[in-house]
């Protein structure tokens, strides 16, 4: 689906799209890091302060760190987002593909813009699968950009909100994705792949910031380590009100779309060059 290539075997798309998505994580690593080292600054820190905005942060990391603070935990989360990536896009070509013939998994669902259920499905079990794979290595970035030790027994310390996140992230994604190549002729061109990828991964971002908040805290050990779900969120609206929920959405913003409108742009070259070699080579 993120691909008008002609398709082959749902394993073998399966395994086309491992490299596919590894080129889509190095790009969105090597784009996105420094903002998202400033939106995790920004979550999880214990106060809502002035000094701590966008432009304040910002110039704390500059003054303390210079360039390498922008690129702080930036390694597991690279090697992370190699696994990640390709194995979220692994899974969902694979599943959208094997479905193709049946035809209750390709009947639109009403008031949808004609997505279907295969889409839905592979784009949830996309989020699950990323999220068993990527726990260690975003609990080892974030504790690093905010400059706390880590400890690898707690590697899947805030799991079930990355589990809720990736869920309805890359469910969001996957489906808007869908829409946008079947309803317009942005695939065809590279600032519309750009745009593509950047302006649906965004949305899908928007719509469970709430949760990317908690987890960082969580993760964080920001107001404690125990404390529930319910009162976090509360926490959270009490000292911010809805910015307090949206914190850091700003630079969070800019990141997810530069990275992903890049490595969007990658991973459709990848599937137009590189892939559709390798498959003219194995089909002779």
């Amino acid at each position: 689906m993120t691909h008008n290539e002609k398709r082959v075997e749902w394993y073998r798309e399966g395994i086309y799209n491992l490299l596919s998505g590894a080129v889509f994580g190095a790009f969105s690593i090597l784009v996105g890091h420094p903002t998202d080292t400033i939106k995790t600054k920004m979550q999880a820190q214990k106060e809502y302060v002035s000094g701590f905005s966008m432009v304040g942060t910002m110039q704390d990391t500059w003054r303390k760190y210079g360039v390498r603070g922008f690129y702080r935990g930036a390694l597991p989360p690279f090697f992370g987002a190699l696994l990640t990536r390709s194995s979220q896009f692994s899974v969902f070509e694979g599943i959208f593909t094997y479905f193709d013939k049946t035809d209750s998994m390709k009947k639109e669902v009403p008031f949808t813009f004609g997505l279907q259920p295969r889409v839905i499905l592979g784009g949830a079990a996309a989020g699950i699968t990323r999220s068993f794979i990527e726990s260690p290595f975003e609990y080892i970035k974030v504790r690093r950009q905010i400059g706390l030790p880590w400890n690898l027994r707690d590697s899947y310390k805030g799991f079930p909100s990355l589990v809720l996140r990736n869920i309805g992230m890359l469910g969001t994604f996957f489906c808007l994705v869908d829409i946008m190549r079947r309803r317009t002729g942005l695939y065809n061109s590279l600032p519309g792949q750009f745009f593509v990828g950047g302006a649906c991964a965004t949305l899908g971002w928007l719509t469970i910031w709430p949760i990317e908040n908690l987890k960082n805290q969580i993760q964080a050990g920001t107001n404690g380590e125990n404390l529930s779900w319910a009162t976090r969120f509360k926490m959270m609206r009490e000292r911010g009100g809805i910015r307090g929920l949206y914190r850091g959405i700003l630079p969070g913003s800019i990141c997810v779309f530069t990275r992903n409108g890049a490595a969007f742009t990658a991973l459709t070259i990848m599937n137009k060059t590189v892939v559709k070699y390798i498959r003219g080579v194995s089909d002779k």
